[in-house]
């Protein structure tokens, strides 16, 4: 009979379409582009997409990729973990990232962070998609700062343990030790003998120095200076001199000083170490009492002592000899001693023993 046509205005469709196409074509091209790596895989683990930036991290291109499960290039040490997540994510977990490792196919072992979201269709989970980032330089960098953090730590460890093995050395011994300023004389620090051998409290020295007169008298504290000069030009020198207590007391003691340096050249700081010599002084006295006694017995007894070295030559002979012989002991001494084969008498052997000829 006749036909009927319907006729709709599709502009709109057709537009809508081309937009459509034109923002699959700018988030593809998005996609293609990218650095970070976008990837699909399905409920089994079997990669779906990769993107071309995949091929850097992996190894290889992303066409021979999709269809492997992803779990191959994944770290045995890190496998379990990554099932664990996804099994979470498979069970309504909020989304999140994981940081893994991965041996890709040219057998280097990269780092990535994960970050995935379900793929949902009518109502269920078919897949996981999300970004895969190379981390390894950023980790490469993290590891290094703390290997350097543990050496720091293990120096600081260290130097610690030599700081109170020096503290204890400090004030276990008996010695006085100084640490002083070069140019100021001022102290910066000092053990506990110094305040115990003097007497002064440590809030007195604060206002004293190491050469201070107080300490020392006039003409020792002169030689104390002298010898810090000497110490700063030369890098160590020693001092005897008298140091005078708080209770009035004179202790004799031995102070060597020393500078440190730092890496230039540059003085830091200089070292006293004082030792109380008051028993070696005893004891050089009592020698020199003890070398004055036999002296005098040697010299005064009436029979002729002597001594002569290996070559046969006189290093010593008593004032006896002199009167002996007539000849003074300054000529007889370094003077070759003959001794007689067939001595008659004790005297006539005495007498051919001192025989000498220069």
């Amino acid at each position: 009979l006749y036909v009927i046509s319907v006729g709709r205005d599709i502009t709109e469709r057709y537009r809508a379409e081309a937009a459509l196409r034109e923002s699959e074509e700018k988030y593809r091209d998005l996609v293609e582009k990218i650095s970070d790596v976008i990837y699909s895989v399905d409920t089994e683990g079997l990669i779906t997409y990769l993107n071309p930036a995949s091929e850097a991290l992996l190894g290889l291109p992303p066409e021979q990729a999709v269809g492997q499960s992803f779990a191959q290039f994944v770290h045995p040490e890190d496998l379990g973990r990554l099932q664990g997540n996804v099994q979470d994510l498979f069970s309504g977990e909020v989304p999140g990232s994981a940081e893994y490792r991965i041996l890709n196919a040219l057998g280097q072992t990269r780092w990535i962070r994960v970050t995935s979201q379900p793929i949902v269709e009518e109502g269920r989970a078919t897949g996981l998609q999300g970004v895969l980032t190379d981390i390894t330089e950023r980790k490469r960098a993290e590891q290094q700062l703390q290997k350097e953090v543990a050496e720091r730590k293990e120096a600081e460890i260290e130097l610690q343990t030599q700081i109170n093995l020096f503290e204890s050395l400090l004030e276990a011994t008996p010695d006085i030790i100084e640490i002083f300023d070069p140019d100021t004389l001022a102290y910066i620090r000092f053990n506990n003998a110094l305040t115990e051998v003097t007497g002064y409290s440590e809030e007195e020295f604060g206002e004293l120095n190491p050469a201070d007169i107080i300490f020392f008298g006039e003409a020792d504290a002169k030689r104390v200076e002298a010898t810090i000069d000497r110490v700063i030009r030369e890098g160590e020198g020693i001092v005897t001199a008298n140091v005078n207590t708080k209770d009035g007391r004179q202790i004799p003691m031995e102070f060597l000083g020393s500078l440190a340096r730092d890496a230039e050249g540059n003085p830091l700081h200089m070292i006293s170490v004082g030792r109380d010599i008051t028993e070696r002084y005893r004891a050089d006295e009592a020698l020199r009492e003890s070398e004055e006694k036999y002296r005098d017995l040697v010299e005064k007894i009436s029979d002729v002592i002597y001594s002569v070295d290996a070559g046969g030559v006189l290093t010593y002979v008593n004032p006896v000899a002199e009167s002996l012989l007539g000849l003074p002991v300054e000529q007889l001494v370094g003077c070759l001693l003959y001794t007689s084969p067939s001595p008659r008498d004790c005297k006539v052997d005495l007498v051919c023993r001192l025989m000498l000829v220069k």
